[in-house]
C-alpha cells in the first residue's frame, strides 16, 4: 500500500496537466501513485499525453470516460481505483510544491493519523508553469473534527487540491455526490464532519490554486443551486452529529452561503436574494446582524448604481 493516492480529474487540459504531474515528480516524498481520470475530453492531444505519462512512470495510472460525467463522478472513480492509505485531490490545473507530500506525511505521523487534513494555498496565474513560495516552518492547528474546526475558525476556505483524507473514511461516507451540482466539496466536508481529528496546515503553502476563466466558481446559477441543495440536505438531516451538533453545522453552512450570496449578487441580485431568504432564519438564530442588515443595503446600492448606468 502506498502512502498517498493522488486523484487528478481532468477535462481538455492537456497543456496544464503536464505541469500538474511534473509537480508530483518533483516531490521530496515519493511514496505516491497518481490516478488521472479524463472526463470524456475527446481530445487527441490529451489522449496522447495520458499515454505518455503512464509509460514514463508506472505510478501514474490513467482512466478515460467516453462521455463527460462531471467532476464529482471523475473524482469518485479515482477514489474507487486508489490503493493508498490517504487520498489527495489535486485538480489538473493546480500544483503541489516540492515539499507538499513530505509535510503532510510528517503531519500524519505527528498527529497520530488524522482523518482529514487541509493545507494552505497560494494563488497561481492562468499560464504559470511553477508556483512561487518560500519554504517556511509549518504550523498545525488540530481539532477534534471538521465541525469543531468550522465552529472555531473564521478563516474557513480551502480548495479540494489542498485536501488529504484517509481513504477508509472517505469511502465510508460515499465520496462526492455524483451529479453535476456545484459545491460537492462543501457537501463532502460536512459529511466528513465528525470523522476523528481534523488538521489545518498553516503558514507553509502546500498547493497552488489556479484562478482563470474556466474556474467553476464563475457560474453563479450553478453555485446557487449547489448551496441551496446543501441547505436542504441539512434540513433533511443528511449530515452527521444529530441535534447536539446542529449549531456547528449551520455555522459552517451559513458562513459559506453568506460569502456566496455576496459573490452571486454582483452578477444576479435576484438569485442572491433567494439565497439570502433561504438562510435568513438561521442567520437570525446565529445573530449575524451585520450580514442580515448589510446585505439589503448593499443590494439596494448596487441596484441604484445599475440604474445610474442605464
Amino acid at each position: 500500500m502506498v502512502r498517498f493516492s493522488i486523484v487528478v480529474p481532468t477535462y481538455k487540459r492537456a497543456d496544464l496537466l503536464k505541469w500538474t504531474i511534473e509537480s508530483l515528480h518533483e516531490q521530496s516524498f515519493q511514496d505516491w501513485e497518481a490516478i488521472i481520470v479524463d472526463d470524456g475530453s475527446d481530445d487527441p492531444e490529451l489522449t496522447a499525453r495520458l499515454a505518455e505519462l503512464s509509460r514514463a512512470d508506472p505510478r501514474v495510472r490513467t482512466f478515460s470516460y467516453k462521455d463527460n460525467r462531471g467532476l464529482p463522478a471523475a473524482r469518485n472513480h479515482g477514489i474507487a481505483q486508489a490503493s493508498g492509505e490517504y487520498i489527495c485531490f489535486l485538480d489538473s490545473d493546480d500544483l503541489y510544491f516540492p515539499w507538499s507530500l513530505e509535510v503532510v506525511d510528517q503531519v500524519i505521523a505527528s498527529e497520530g493519523g488524522p482523518s482529514f487534513i487541509a493545507g494552505t494555498a497560494v494563488g497561481l496565474s492562468p499560464d504559470a508553469r511553477v508556483a512561487a513560495a518560500d519554504k517556511v516552518e509549518s504550523r498545525c492547528e488540530t481539532f477534534r473534527d471538521f465541525l469543531h474546526y468550522r465552529s472555531t475558525i473564521d478563516d474557513w476556505w480551502f480548495a479540494p487540491s489542498g485536501v488529504v483524507v484517509k481513504a477508509s473514511v472517505v469511502r465510508h461516507v460515499g465520496g462526492f455526490w455524483s451529479d453535476r451540482h456545484y459545491c460537492e466539496d462543501i457537501d463532502l466536508w460536512l459529511r466528513l464532519g465528525d470523522a476523528p481529528k481534523f488538521v489545518r496546515i498553516r503558514d507553509l503553502p502546500t498547493y497552488a490554486y489556479r484562478l482563470h476563466g474556466g474556474s467553476m466558481h464563475h457560474n453563479q446559477k450553478k453555485m446557487y443551486s449547489g448551496i441551496a441543495r446543501i441547505l436542504e440536505r441539512e434540513r433533511q438531516g443528511r449530515y452527521p452529529g444529530g441535534a447536539r451538533r446542529r449549531r456547528e453545522r449551520i455555522e459552517s453552512i451559513t458562513a459559506t452561503a453568506r460569502h456566496q450570496t455576496l459573490d452571486i449578487s454582483i452578477a444576479d441580485r435576484f438569485l442572491a436574494w433567494k439565497l439570502y431568504l433561504k438562510m435568513l432564519a438561521w442567520n437570525v438564530e446565529l445573530q449575524r446582524w451585520k450580514f442580515i442588515l448589510g446585505f439589503p443595503m448593499l443590494s439596494a446600492l448596487r441596484g441604484l448604481r445599475s440604474l445610474g448606468r442605464t
